[in-house]
């Protein structure tokens, strides 16, 4: 039901054998697929990860990906005002992800680049 939450906020529902066939959709909407269902339990399951912000550029940098990052960034008021005002960047942040897809960054290589980011060397 976590991930349903997620999934469908606000939406009341119940479960009633725990599968998604047997929700009971008390508020009218459209389901989640079981993919989406998938998914998102995947993402429950695995803890965010962080790193600084100095880290995460530098490991973009040594993989070739800032300059595309950074005008990625750059292009988009609500990045460039969370790249300024944040000291973290974190694998969980939904702007993150979405910029990332945009790019062709899979959420695994975002969690790839932030724990080769927190281990590197400052």
């Amino acid at each position: 039901m976590r991930a349903i939450a997620v999934l469908r906020p606000g939406v009341n529902c119940a479960d009633t054998n725990g599968t998604l066939a047997g929700i009971r959709w008390d508020t009218p909407c459209e389901p989640p697929t079981q993919a989406e269902v998938d998914a998102e339990l995947a993402r429950l399951a695995t803890p965010p990860i962080q790193t600084s912000k100095l880290r995460f550029a530098l490991e973009l940098k040594a993989r070739g990906m800032w300059p595309a990052v950074k005008a990625a960034i750059e292009a988009n008021e609500d990045a460039s005002m969370y790249w300024d005002f944040t000291d973290i960047v974190r694998s969980d942040n939904q702007m993150l992800l979405a910029m990332a897809g945009q790019l062709n960054i899979s959420t695994a290589q975002v969690r790839e680049i932030i724990t080769d980011a927190i281990a590197r060397q400052v």
